[in-house]
């Protein structure tokens, strides 16, 4: 188990990518993954997740358990756990109903030295793409990619939580994709 302090921020970015855009993004991945997360029942401020994610190029999955507490906006205290096979089957059953899966191939990417998590979601959120950045301080200068269209930074826009997006049916998920 690992705990410590996550300070990112998020970008909305424009759909559908270019194609000289996702070459930009290959040409600089550090790391590929599908990842499929499930929502646990947890309280008011804290996010209880579970994670299945396999990596391009590996045969494998590795399952983690991921629980956030916000401190403020773009600033969590994270505590995160890898599962057997096992423990993750036994979280599965004990998701909450309430909140759909995120389906989301995640591009991890070095760009001037930053570290950049490009999240392109699939099924009900198709069409949806959000970069990431960790960060050591909420106010540290962010080099953005000159090669993706960033139409907003949505650190502060509770609505692009990865929670908050688990809780959109499949025509509220369309309504915030398409209202960019």
């Amino acid at each position: 188990m690992t705990k410590q302090l996550e300070i990112e921020k998020k970008f909305l970015i424009k759909f559908p990518l270019p194609f000289h855009s996702m070459k930009e993004v290959w040409n600089h991945a550090i790391k590929v993954e599908e990842i499929h997360q499930f929502y646990l029942k947890s309280a008011k401020g804290v996010t209880d997740r579970i994670r299945d994610s396999i990596e391009f190029g590996i045969d494998s999955s590795i399952y983690y358990r991921t629980i956030k507490t916000n401190v403020s906006p773009g600033i969590n205290e994270e505590e995160e756990f890898i599962l057997t096979k096992k423990e993750y089957d036994h979280f599965c059953e004990l998701c909450d109903e309430s909140m759909f899966p995120i389906w989301k191939t995640r591009y991890t990417f070095d760009y001037d030295n930053q570290i950049f998590e490009l999240d392109i979601f699939h099924k009900r959120l198709d069409n949806l793409i959000i970069l990431e950045i960790e960060l050591d301080d909420i106010n540290c200068e962010v080099r953005l990619p000159p090669f993706l269209c960033v139409l907003n930074d949505v650190t502060m826009n509770k609505k692009y939580k990865n929670s908050n997006l688990a809780k959109l049916s499949f025509s509220d998920g369309k309504k915030i994709i398409n209202s960019v």
